[in-house]
């Protein structure tokens, strides 16, 4: 086992723990006429911890072939079926992707982004049935990756690009580091403009909204933390890494930024009371 996917699992501990006492918190310390802020961290944190713990029980290992999208599952659900464990795959991916459309400030974005979410589902859904036979993609890591023969992987994936396939990986290479850059940058200049207001407001409203411009924008700029796995996962589409570090690293950083924003925000919310 990889020193980045021994880390992978400790932080994905602490990712669960982290949120589930977020969720605890927010609950007691979210004053009632600030429910609605409330509700968006809840619901921040919800995509966080089903992505954090989707992403523990399959602990996924990029096989970067070019062509294909192959995975070796390396948590506890392989004991199971390496078909299964695909399944918590794409429930870390779609619920990295829903957290990024619901996040996104632009006012227009309210209108299209829940039926793209249901079609953003149905194609990952899609992803997961198809998949191909196991055997075909053992003897492709095992052309391609023979250091990896004696592991014992349990391999899942595609092992050529079928539509849906072509779909969800242009989602992801293409739409999504557009999307959080888009976060990074719309937020921050929208929130800039809640706290040049914060004049107008008590001196302990100001306080609960100079609490949530900071939180929000941390979390923004948190968002660019995916960026990192997608641009991985693209360039293991062209080139065939045999870094093991580097292709734990993947799922790693996706782990990484479910542990790190529920701490920016317990941060913060005591400040709530």
């Amino acid at each position: 086992m990889s020193l980045v996917l021994c880390t992978h699992y400790i932080v994905g501990i602490l990712s669960i723990i982290f949120n589930i006492f977020l969720l605890i918190v927010v609950a007691k310390r979210t004053p009632r006429k600030h429910r609605m802020n409330g509700i968006l961290i809840a619901q921040e944190c919800m995509f966080m911890l089903a992505s954090s713990l989707a992403n523990f029980v399959s602990m996924q290992r990029l096989i970067p072939i070019p062509a294909t999208t192959i995975f070796a599952s390396m948590g506890v659900c392989n004991n199971v079926s390496p078909y299964f464990c695909y399944y918590f795959h794409v429930l870390t991916t779609s619920c990295s992707g829903q957290k990024a459309l619901s996040g996104n400030p632009l006012v227009h974005v309210k209108f299209w982004w829940i039926p793209f979410s249901f079609f953003f589902i149905g194609v990952h859904i899609t992803v997961a049935i198809w998949q191909s036979d196991p055997e075909v993609l053992r003897s492709l890591v095992d052309e391609f990756f023979r250091e990896f023969s004696g592991d014992h992987l349990s391999i899942n994936g595609h092992d050529s690009f079928s539509v849906p396939v072509i779909i969800v990986n242009s989602l992801y290479i293409t739409g999504l580091p557009f999307l959080y850059i888009s976060i990074a940058l719309r937020r921050r200049s929208i929130l800039a403009l809640l706290d040049s207001q914060m004049s107008k407001i008590s001196e302990r409203s100001r306080q609960m909204q100079r609490n949530l411009v900071n939180t929000v924008t941390v979390h923004a700029f948190f968002s660019l933390i995916a960026v990192c796995p997608l641009s991985i996962f693209g360039f293991s589409l062209v080139i065939p890494i045999h870094n093991v570090e580097f292709l734990d690293s993947c799922f790693f950083f996706i782990q990484l930024h479910c542990a790190l924003a529920p701490l920016v925000t317990i941060y913060y919310v005591p400040n709530y009371r």
